[in-house]
C-alpha cells in the first residue's frame, strides 16, 4: 500500500499547500515554497542580488514546474553554480524541484513541517501534449546529477525511471525510511511504476541504499 498512501499524500500537497516566498536571514537561505515558476524565479534572483550573504536555497512543498521547466531549471542551475549554493528540501520536492535540489553543491534533506514526509520525486520529463518521455532532456539532467554527487548517485538508479508505466511513476528518495510490505525492512529509496493506485500493488524498495550513499545529507 506504500504507493497508494504515499502518492495520495503528495497529491494533497499539490492541491492545497499555499505558495510563499521569503528569506531566512539566520540561516542565509532563500526559502522557495510551492511551484517552480517563472514569477518565483524572478523573486529568487532578486533576493540573491539584494543579499550577497545568501548561500543556499531551501525548497518547501514543491511539486515541480507547471510550465517552461527546462528554461527555468537552466536559470536556477546557473544561479546555483555562480554562487556555489547549497540546497535544502522540506516536505515534497518533486520533478523540477528534485533536479534543482540535486544540483546543489551540498544537498540536505530537512525534517518536514507538515504531515507530508520530506522526499524527492524524480521522473522523466514528458511532452505536455503527447505525454511522451523526453529521454534527451532526462539524460542530460541525470548525468549532471551524477557529476554533482561526485559519482555517488548511480546513473543506473536514475535510469530506472525509464521503466515507468504512467506519468505518475518515478523514483522516490525519503528522508525517513519506511517499511516494506513484503519483508518489513525499512527503506529510503523506492521505485514506483506509477500504476500502483490502479493495481493496488506496492512500490518496490531499492534495498540497502540511503540518501547519504547518494551524496545527500540528512539533518
Amino acid at each position: 500500500m506504500f504507493g497508494k498512501l504515499f502518492l495520495s499524500a503528495v497529491f494533497f500537497v499539490v492541491l492545497f499547500f499555499p505558495e510563499n516566498i521569503g528569506v531566512d536571514k539566520l540561516s542565509h537561505r532563500y526559502v522557495w515554497v510551492g511551484m517552480i515558476s517563472a514569477e518565483h524565479l524572478k523573486h529568487c534572483k532578486q533576493a540573491f542580488f539584494d543579499d550577497p550573504t545568501l548561500r543556499a536555497i531551501e525548497y518547501r512543498a514543491s511539486p515541480g514546474a507547471s510550465a517552461d521547466a527546462k528554461r527555468i531549471g537552466a536559470e536556477i542551475e546557473a544561479l546555483i553554480d555562480m554562487r556555489r549554493l547549497s540546497t535544502f528540501a522540506r516536505g515534497q520536492c518533486g520533478s523540477a524541484c528534485a533536479v534543482a535540489f540535486l544540483l546543489g553543491h551540498e544537498r540536505v534533506l530537512l525534517a518536514s513541517l507538515d504531515q507530508v514526509p520530506t522526499h524527492l520525486f524524480i521522473h522523466v520529463p514528458r511532452n505536455s501534449l503527447t505525454k511522451e518521455m523526453n529521454y534527451g532532456h532526462a539524460d542530460r539532467d541525470f548525468k549532471k546529477i551524477v557529476a554533482r554527487s561526485g559519482n555517488r548517485f548511480p546513473l543506473s538508479l536514475l535510469e530506472m525511471t525509464y521503466e515507468v508505466k504512467t506519468p505518475e511513476g518515478g523514483l522516490y528518495i525519503l528522508r525517513q525510511a519506511v517499511a516494506s510490505k513484503e519483508n518489513g525492512g525499512l527503506h529510503h529509496v523506492w521505485f514506483c511504476a506509477g500504476d500502483e493506485l490502479i493495481t493496488q500493488q506496492s512500490c518496490q524498495p531499492v534495498v540497502g541504499v540511503t540518501p547519504q550513499d547518494l551524496g545527500i545529507a540528512i539533518e
